[in-house]
C-alpha cells in the first residue's frame, strides 16, 4: 500500500509473553515516507507536543477517512430490546445482558436503565447499552 505525507494510520506493535501477545496501537500522521519506513506523528488530543518517530511501513495500516461520516450517531435502545451493557469501573469491567425494562432520565442525573436477566434487575448507565436484538 502506498503512503502520502499526511495520510492519517494505524502503528501496531506487540507486547509477547510466554503465552500471551498484547496489541500495541497508537493512530499517528504520516510526515514523510521513504522507501520502506516513514516518519510519524502522533495524533491524539493529550499530549500537547506530539511525538515524531520512525516505523516500518509493514507495521501500518491505513485509516480511510472518506467513510467515516461524523453525522452518524448510536442508536438507542428502547423497551423490550435485548441489550449489553459494558463498561469500566474501578479498573474491572461491568458486563451485564438482558432485556431493556425501564429507561430512567432525571434532571440533574445520569440517564439510567433498568436491565431484566431472568429473575435479576441491574441499573446501568443508558450510555453504556448497545442493542444485540430488536
Amino acid at each position: 500500500m502506498k503512503f502520502d505525507q499526511g495520510d492519517i494510520v494505524v502503528a501496531s506493535g506487540l507486547t509477547i509473553e510466554s503465552n500471551k501477545r498484547t496489541l500495541n496501537s497508537i493512530v499517528c500522521e504520516v510526515v514523510e515516507c521513504g522507501i520502506y519506513d516513514v516518519f510519524l506523528k502522533t495524533v491524539d488530543d493529550y499530549s500537547t507536543f506530539p511525538k515524531i518517530f520512525a516505523y516500518s511501513l509493514k507495521r501500518c495500516q491505513k485509516l480511510n477517512l472518506n467513510i467515516v461520516d461524523p453525522s452518524c450517531e448510536r442508536v438507542s435502545p428502547k423497551i423490550g430490546n435485548l441489550v449489553l451493557s459494558m463498561y469500566s469501573n474501578l479498573g474491572s469491567v461491568e458486563k451485564c445482558v438482558g432485556v431493556l425494562e425501564k429507561i430512567i432520565d432525571k434532571p440533574g442525573r445520569t440517564k439510567t436503565g433498568l436491565i431484566r436477566n431472568s429473575a435479576k434487575k441491574t441499573t446501568v448507565p443508558f450510555n453504556t447499552l448497545i442493542i444485540l436484538e430488536e
